[in-house]
C-alpha cells in the first residue's frame, strides 16, 4: 500500500511561512501568514493573510500598521486613512517585483 506524501497547501504555508496568531475582538485566534514586512514614511507595515483562507482566491490580504510592544510583542493597529494609499501602493509594488522574479 502506497502512502500518499503530497502536503496540502495549508502545509506548506506552514513550512514556507512566517506565521503569526491574531486574536480577533470576538476573542478567536486565527493563524495568519505574513507575506511581507516593509516601511512606508519611515513606518513599519505588514501584510498578512490568513493561514485557513489562503486557498480562496477571494480572500483578502491584510495590511496593518507595525509596532513593537515593551515585551517584544508585535502590535497590528489599523492604518489611519490618510496613510492608507500610500501603503496599498508600496504593497502592489513589493508584489508587482515579487511576480517578476518568479517569472
Amino acid at each position: 500500500m502506497s502512502e500518499n506524501t503530497e502536503k496540502s497547501i495549508e502545509e506548506e504555508v506552514y513550512e514556507d511561512f512566517d506565521i503569526m496568531t491574531i486574536t480577533t475582538e470576538e476573542g478567536e485566534e486565527i493563524d495568519c501568514a505574513i507575506i511581507e514586512t516593509f516601511e512606508v514614511k519611515g513606518q513599519d507595515y505588514i501584510a498578512i493573510i490568513a493561514v485557513r483562507d489562503i486557498e480562496d482566491e477571494n480572500s483578502n490580504v491584510l495590511l496593518y500598521q507595525l509596532e513593537t510592544e515593551e515585551d517584544g510583542q508585535p502590535k497590528l493597529n489599523i492604518i489611519e486613512d490618510e496613510f492608507f494609499p500610500d501603503v496599498v501602493e508600496k504593497f502592489e509594488k513589493i508584489m508587482e517585483e515579487m511576480d517578476t522574479e518568479v517569472e
